[in-house]
């Protein structure tokens, strides 16, 4: 059966093992390269602060009693300078789910519950980053009804 739940200590070394997949596979790309000797205490000590924190909310998703996929969301008070609302504004700041478990409609479900509890706690607007060269993210964004509102762009210059 897969549920929906916040983070709690229990879960904290079967996430470590979903940190460690969502950092490996991030790596072709965006992300420092994985070091797996700090996976669990980096992000484990992270995701304790978010509980601590009102407005941050890291979200499993659960086949049975095992995590398959994490969301984490947070509320800003002060809107990013690149978003065009004033309004206290929620991010999306991660989602990730392991392969197995993706184009079977989870993700979307986890995303939808992020964004209940976003707009729950009084945002007007959410925000979230996808890199250019994740085309399918972007579009699967997209047809989650999110627009661009902003382009950075960089320079390798090493």
């Amino acid at each position: 059966m897969m549920t929906i739940v916040p983070y709690a200590e229990e879960y904290a070394e079967d996430v470590a093992h979903l940190v460690a997949a969502f950092r490996a596979f991030t790596t072709d790309g965006f992300c420092e390269p994985f070091r797996p000797e700090l996976a669990h205490r980096e992000y484990i000590e992270r995701i304790e602060r978010m509980r601590s924190d009102e407005g941050c909310e890291f979200l499993l998703l659960l086949d049975g009693d095992r995590p398959v996929g994490f969301l984490q969301i947070v509320v800003l008070d002060q809107p990013p300078f690149r978003t065009p609302v004033k309004e206290r504004v929620g991010t999306i700041d991660a989602i990730f789910l392991l392969p197995p478990y993706r184009r079977r409609g989870w993700g979307k479900k986890l995303f939808e519950e992020g964004e209940r509890r976003l707009i729950g706690w009084g945002v007007s607007h959410i925000d979230l980053d996808v890199t250019v060269f994740n085309r399918s993210a972007y579009a699967w964004y997209a047809r989650m009804g999110y627009e661009v509102q902003h382009i950075r762009m960089s320079k390798t210059v090493r």
